[in-house]
């Protein structure tokens, strides 16, 4: 994992430290500030893991946007387009996408 994330620098931050990843056992969120950066670390994940004879799925992988601008996660991950979602669940958490007077932040 450390080999994958070496050169990902984010633009995102909680509490002022840069975040780029939320990682706990086999759950792993990865975080970036466009859908070009995100599937660019996408990408390197599924090939890290692969490398390994691991597989990351599919089917269990999801992609939600927190943006003050109107816009579409567009996310590939072994040829087939993750589903956007408002909210997921983090180590029995929840995290949503913020809502705030109408629009989607």
């Amino acid at each position: 994992m450390q080999d994958t994330l070496q050169d990902h620098h984010t633009s995102i931050s909680i509490a002022g430290r840069r975040i780029c990843i939320f990682r706990f056992a086999d759950d792993i969120d990865l975080l970036a500030g466009t859908n070009t950066k995100l599937q660019d670390l996408t990408g390197k994940l599924t090939q890290s893991t692969g490398s390994f004879g691991m597989e990351v799925s599919t089917e269990k992988s999801k992609v939600m946007v927190n943006s003050k601008d109107e816009t579409q996660a567009v996310i590939y991950m072994n040829g087939q387009q993750l589903e956007e979602v408002g909210s997921f669940t983090y180590l029995g958490g929840s995290i949503q996408r913020m809502v705030l007077a109408g629009r989607k932040y």
